[in-house]
């Protein structure tokens, strides 16, 4: 999340402030979700109004490539991968395949209602089948698979205004 104490950011344009040679970067292919903490707060605010207990909601966001946010940040240093960590993962799952059966998705979200309530007689069950549409088998919603992906153009006027902000 942009401006949140996990934010990349901060510890990247601390590098090219200090004059470093090149940017650490896991590994080539990793993605991320990206959600501005304003967005993300507007969220949590949003689904509390929604709510009837036990749901997990999950905004619908772009991906980025971690080497396209280095880049947006300074086309001209070095990036270097130094390697997955352990237990750092390549690409953020939100919503794994083994829940499929239980998530609902609109145009914004989706919603993993809890184990409880998958019963078909169940009132929040119902409630969620009249209004969302229930994910196909098997869908997984991850930083990779995911079709909106931020270009390197578009996180740079993010990255903007998210500095301009501090």
């Amino acid at each position: 999340m942009i401006g949140s104490r996990a934010s990349v950011i901060p510890f990247f344009i601390n590098l090219i402030k200090n004059s470093s040679t090149f940017l650490p970067i896991t590994e080539k292919d990793m993605t991320r979700f990206w959600i501005t903490l304003e967005q993300g707060v507007n969220f949590v605010v949003d689904s509390f109004k929604k709510m009837h207990g036990g749901e997990i909601f999950i905004p619908k966001m772009p991906s980025i490539k971690m080497v396209d946010l280095a880049k947006s940040l300074d086309t001209k240093i070095r990036i270097d991968f130094v390697g997955i960590r352990p237990g750092e993962k390549l690409h953020e799952v939100l919503v794994p395949s083994d829940l499929s059966s239980q998530t609902f998705e609109d145009r914004y979200s989706f919603t993993v209602l809890p184990s409880f309530s998958v019963n078909k007689k169940n009132i929040i069950y119902n409630f969620y089948k009249k209004k969302f549409k229930l994910v196909n088998k098997g869908f997984e919603y991850n930083s990779e698979n995911n079709n909106n992906y931020l270009n390197i153009n578009q996180i740079k006027k993010l990255n903007k205004e998210y500095t301009d902000s501090l």
